[in-house]
């Protein structure tokens, strides 16, 4: 069954590549007339690779809200976003040091091996990461050249940009806290939190959808509460990427399950297992998060520190009340029945679940 079939039933995810298609293919032509048709075939083949589309979806259920017809040109914004979310990953991934994306060799790592099949000049690493860089920083010139190339009014977009404005913003605030906090190494779920809202569940969740609303100049009581909504949804999409993290299987989710062990990740599942650890379970923590070369039996270790804490059945627990609250959220909201069910799935949907589960009993 597909997880989101309300939204599917739009053909949401299929019209967002379509333009995403179109606006790539014109970048390819522009790009190898400066000899630099790969770059955009490059990005091209990346951002078509896989993902759910859910900026775009959240968006186009934000303008419905507010009444306004389906059209292309909320799928084209929906595009815009979509671009620029991606190349947030792909930045993401070079943080993390993650060798995977969605199942594959992530950029900067097919970068660096592309360099080393060649037997190019150089630093191979350092050519994977620094063209990486390159890349997604074309791709966020052009998430704003497909916004205002979207035959949306361009008043519009000039006057209701705010929610825009602070998901760029807020992303790249949030993984610099992130940073910090992996470097200062004081576990703290008050801080864990703050760094989920800023580079995560605000921008990729509550944003697109209240830039939607504004977009379609729903009325005040719907903004605040798609406010509060889609921060709940957001925290909840965080909650289970933290849980996916340590305990998901790698062949559903398609990401590495040792990773946040290895880059010292202080997430919100691994901030609270910190805080509530025994003095021989922070001995654990101590010999393996943010070891670089930490093998199955380091990870296992740490793993089961984090269940015999609570850690996971307490994270498990928080994503459940933050689903439910943001249902409940949208039972008093003056929106059309259709949005109410397409908003209710995209909150609940949990596709990739599963591997948690599998995880859970090999």
């Amino acid at each position: 069954m597909t997880p989101f079939p309300t939204t599917h039933a739009r053909n949401i995810p299929a019209r967002v590549d379509a333009e995403l298609t179109t606006f790539l293919d014109r970048k390819i032509v522009e790009l190898g007339a400066l000899q630099a048709g790969e770059a955009a075939h490059l990005i091209k083949d990346c951002v078509l690779e896989g993902g759910k589309r859910l900026q775009g979806m959240w968006c186009y259920w934000g303008w419905q809200a507010g009444g306004r017809e389906d059209c292309p040109e909320i799928i084209k914004v929906g595009a815009a976003l979509e671009l620029f979310h991606w190349a947030a990953l792909i930045v993401d991934d070079v943080f993390d040091r993650s060798d995977t994306r969605r199942g594959l060799p992530a950029l900067h790592r097919r970068l660096a091996d592309l360099h080393l099949e060649q037997g190019w000049h150089g630093d191979p690493d350092h050519y994977g990461l620094v063209q990486t860089l390159c890349l997604t920083d074309i791709a966020w010139a052009w998430s704003d050249e497909l916004m205002f190339a979207s035959g949306m009014d361009p008043r519009l977009l000039a006057t209701r940009r705010l929610p825009n404005d602070l998901l760029r913003s807020e992303v790249w605030l949030g993984q610099y806290l992130d940073m910090a906090e992996r470097a200062r190494r004081t576990p703290s779920l008050d801080k864990a939190m703050n760094v989920a809202l800023l580079k995560t569940a605000r921008s990729n969740t509550m944003y697109p959808l209240q830039f939607g609303a504004e977009l379609a100049n729903a009325p005040a009581e719907v903004i605040s509460a798609f406010k509060r909504f889609g921060e709940a949804v957001g925290e909840a999409y965080q909650l289970q990427d933290d849980l996916l993290g340590v305990f998901g299987d790698e062949r559903l989710t398609g990401k590495s399950s040792t990773d946040d062990f290895r880059n010292g990740c202080m997430t919100i599942l691994l901030s609270w297992a910190m805080e509530h650890a025994t003095p021989a379970q922070l001995k654990v923590f101590e010999r393996h998060h943010g070891d670089p070369d930490l093998d199955g039996t380091g990870a296992a270790a740490l793993r089961a520190v984090v269940e015999e804490t609570g850690a996971r059945a307490k994270i498990e627990a928080m994503l459940e009340d933050r689903r439910a609250y943001a249902v409940s959220l949208l039972d008093e909201a003056p929106i059309a029945d259709e949005v109410r069910r397409a908003l209710t799935e995209l909150a609940v949907a949990d596709p990739v679940r599963a591997g948690m589960a599998a995880a859970a009993v090999a």
